[in-house]
């Protein structure tokens, strides 16, 4: 029951004194692995080698892009981009800077299971890939590492302490179960949403990159394989194979034919997420976390096949070097104990995406502004030229139907009057052989006939008219 509780505080908690109590144990436990006698007397018959300068290590293509580096805090000088350059609009300019979220789905590497001395407990905030225990300069981890690039508040989802994951408060995103296989991670994948000897279940790996792509709008993900821990000078020759009860037994190429399955099997995924990515949802792939060392058993908890302290740290320094130089780094020639942690390259500051791996893009922020304007610009032309020939268009329709219209009445009312004027007898002025008529109208007003027309001789016209004469003169 104390112990119990004594796990509880610690759970969740990253305190200074828990810390620095947590490195002593791990120190003294560092020194009984590093002491440890193999069943093959490998580390007994191998001599250290004689190393050559760092760089010269690394191979070419590497030392051309890496600008600078650093060991702890003191030694950190990566220069800070995100003021200068456009970043985290997409998988293809992923700065170290962008990142705000950081989670692990996995089995006992993302637990940190038996880095805490002589006991099988769960110490989270120490695992490479999710811990934010300490500093770099006690703990190596990749969370600890982009707390130098982001301000520590900054980044949510990390682990600290230890306990089990159903005894993490929900703002840490560590879902990783020990001993799980591939066959749990669409469950874990569902759960951050909302230990065999067998090749990895395909399609549930796919069925979970799904879930988190669909899930997730902005997200880079990073699948990392089993541990391949070999000797510097036997590298294809996989310790794990003696490490694990299920492979002791296995004949000699067992190990070489289970690799090839992951590889397939981690290909497959890859091209799967290319196929359905997004502009801001990518993944990349790793089959295997691979480690050389002169010494690799020290790598090592004592009699099993999971990674100490020392394991930890070289695992962080792998994977971070790895996203930083991309594929190109190669790690069969990189001395891990002597290897610096990488500064992103000033030729490509971003990590190395499946998007960038061939043509890595630097845009600056003046330069997304005039390429923003001149995108407005070609915008509203187009938009002028299509609104001006619309209302054209419309001109053009209006004028045609005006136009028809108006010839429509012509013929139509034509048409009325010509068919009227032929029912008709006489002419509005015909002229009558013999005696002059004309047609004048008469009103009158005490008939209900408003007009007529009635023929008038010319003898009447005239006496009419003299009459008026003379009535006119007579009543003067």
């Amino acid at each position: 029951m104390i112990e119990t509780q004594k796990h509880s505080n610690i759970t969740g908690k990253s305190s200074e004194s828990s810390s620095d109590s947590s490195l002593e144990n791990l120190n003294e436990m560092e020194e009984d692995d590093f002491n440890e006698r193999n069943e093959d007397l490998l580390n007994t018959m191998l001599s250290p080698v004689k190393l050559i300068d760092s760089e010269q290590q690394r191979p070419d293509d590497i030392v051309s892009i890496i600008n600078s580096v650093f060991n702890n805090r003191k030694t950190f000088s990566c220069p800070k981009i995100k003021a200068d350059l456009v970043t985290g609009t997409s998988t293809s300019n992923l700065s170290p800077e962008d990142i705000g979220i950081i989670s692990a789905m996995g089995d006992s590497l993302a637990t940190g299971i038996g880095l805490w001395p002589r006991a099988d407990i769960e110490f989270r905030g120490a695992a490479f890939p999710i811990g934010g225990d300490a500093t770099i300069d006690g703990l190596v981890t990749v969370p600890n590492i982009l707390r130098e690039f982001v301000p520590s508040n900054h980044l949510l989802g990390v682990s600290h302490g230890m306990g089990l994951r159903d005894q993490l408060p929900e703002n840490q995103l560590n879902v990783a179960m020990a001993e799980a296989g591939s066959k749990f991670m669409p469950a874990q994948a569902t759960e951050l949403i909302c230990n065999n000897c067998t090749g990895p279940d395909t399609g549930a790996l796919i069925k979970a990159m799904d879930i988190l792509n669909r899930g997730i709008h902005k997200a880079f993900i990073v699948l990392v394989g089993p541990i391949h821990i070999s000797s510097s000078f036997q590298q294809q020759e996989n310790l794990m194979k003696t490490r694990c009860p299920c492979s002791r037994q296995q004949p000699d190429g067992f190990m070489q034919t289970l690799s090839t399955k992951w590889a397939n099997s981690f290909a497959t995924v890859q091209s799967h997420v290319q196929n359905v990515k997004r502009k801001t949802f990518s993944a990349l792939t790793l089959p295997f976390l691979t480690l050389h060392s002169r010494y690799p058993y020290s790598l090592f908890i004592p009699n099993k096949p999971l990674l100490n302290r020392r394991g930890h740290n070289y695992a962080a320094k792998w994977l971070w070097n790895r996203l930083i130089s991309g594929p190109n780094y190669n790690f069969s020639k990189a001395v891990l104990s002597q290897d610096a942690y990488f500064c992103p390259s000033l030729g490509c500051p971003y990590f190395r995406t499946p998007d960038n791996f061939n043509n890595c893009e630097i845009l600056t922020h003046s330069s997304a502004e005039l390429l923003r304007v001149s995108k407005e610009k070609e915008l509203e032309q187009d938009l002028g030229v299509s609104k001006f020939g619309s209302k054209n268009s419309e001109v053009y329709l209006t004028t045609l139907a005006i136009m028809g219209i108006a010839f429509l009445s012509v013929i139509t009312f034509g048409t009325i009057f010509y068919k009227r004027s032929k029912k008709g007898t006489r002419g509005r002025f015909d002229v009558v052989h013999g005696t002059r008529r004309l047609l004048i109208p008469e009103y009158n007003y005490k008939t209900s006939n408003a007009s007529r027309r009635q023929p008038v001789d010319d003898d009447k016209i005239a006496l009419k008219s003299t009459n008026c004469e003379n009535g006119s003169s007579g009543g003067n």
